[in-house]
């Protein structure tokens, strides 16, 4: 399954789009300030939805709610970009590399990884995702989603990122022979 965010800047207005192989997503934000801002997002086929929301004013600490479950995003440790998403049953581990590259692992399987990519023209930055295709979707694009927000969203820049990807000191290194599981 691939997943891709796009932003790209046309003067002063912006647009966001984002899409898997076969469908694309909604996104609707409420909330000036990344702290108390309130992001929905839609998956345009099924309708099902994801409601993601800051919990904590100075560090990435998330909550992620669907029909079905209440997610938390947190920083295991900040300084080497590794973050867990749980419900408590099941827990993702998100390790950032060098690259801008991310690896999304599943109780210490991998399930994907997606690569940031910032273009110079129209000041674009694309966000491109290759998962299982066992993956629940909904739930891949919103860490997509909060990564690119957290770390290399407009309004504002996160030193440590930078402090760390410089530095790396990384938990896990990118393994460049993963592929995805495909259905068959």
């Amino acid at each position: 399954m691939n997943l891709r965010i796009e932003n790209k800047w046309y003067g002063q207005n912006g647009r966001l789009k984002l899409r898997s192989n076969n469908k694309s997503f909604g996104l609707k934000q409420k909330g000036w300030f990344t702290f108390n801002r309130k992001t929905i997002i839609i998956d345009s086929q099924s309708n099902e939805s994801v409601l993601i929301k800051r919990t904590n004013f100075f560090f990435a600490y998330f909550a992620l709610k669907t029909s079905k479950e209440d997610w938390k995003l947190f920083p295991k440790n900040l300084w080497k970009l590794h973050f867990k998403l749980t419900n408590g049953k099941t827990t993702y581990s998100i390790f950032g590399h060098k690259g801008h590259r991310v690896s999304v692992f599943e109780n210490n399987e991998q399930k994907g990884f997606f690569q940031v990519k910032n273009t110079t023209v129209l000041n674009s930055v694309f966000v491109n995702g290759h998962f299982d295709d066992d993956s629940f979707d909904l739930l891949m694009i919103s860490i997509m989603f909060i990564w690119w927000e957290e770390f290399y969203a407009s309004d504002h820049v996160n030193p440590t990122f930078s402090i760390s990807i410089e530095i790396n000191r990384n938990f896990k290194e990118f393994d460049f022979t993963w592929q995805p599981k495909l259905n068959s």
